[in-house]
């Protein structure tokens, strides 16, 4: 069997104990970084929400404005520019239309082209106010623009007002 070696010990030297626990600086050291980590956790998860409002928003705007252009562009709507206008289906919606003729005073030929260009506006309603059914475009940057070269309809090519459906 081995012997155990006893070292002698001095006075001044203390048989050193193991430490069982954390000490004050180390806890307070944690909760720190705890928090500090919990702080832009939540900072990165509102700034997400925020980016997928403005996407969802963005689509929405998108969607107007092609169903809008689909519409003139169909002759379902009439071939004319429009101040600002509530969309009947998205209360918070505007859109409007701004149709520029391409052609030259002097062009002869036949081509008829117009640059027609679709916006869409958003504005939050307040109950308590009362809803206008224009909004004032030059207050706002649209969120979506379509533009797109048409072919300008003759005056035989109008909608009649019986098949005039509203739209978006």
């Amino acid at each position: 069997m081995p012997r155990r070696i006893r070292m002698p010990c001095h006075s001044s030297q203390k048989p050193q104990m193991s430490r069982a626990g954390l000490s004050l600086l180390e806890v307070i050291i944690a909760t720190v970084i705890l928090a500090v980590s919990a702080t832009l956790l939540v900072r990165l998860i509102g700034a997400g929400d925020k980016n997928a409002k403005r996407a969802d928003q963005r689509i929405t705007a998108q969607m107007i404005c092609q169903n809008k252009m689909d519409e003139i562009v169909a002759s379902i709507e009439p071939f004319e520019s429009m101040e600002s206008t509530a969309s009947p289906y998205y209360p918070d919606w505007y859109w409007s239309v701004s149709i520029e003729d391409l052609n030259s005073k002097n062009d002869t030929t036949v081509n008829r082209l117009s640059l027609v260009e679709v916006g869409v506006f958003f504005r939050q309603s307040d109950e308590g106010i009362g809803n206008s059914n224009q909004l004032d475009s030059r207050s706002e940057d649209p969120i979506y623009t379509l533009r797109r070269v048409i072919r300008t309809p003759k005056p035989s090519d109008q909608p009649s007002d019986k098949f005039r459906s509203g739209g978006f």
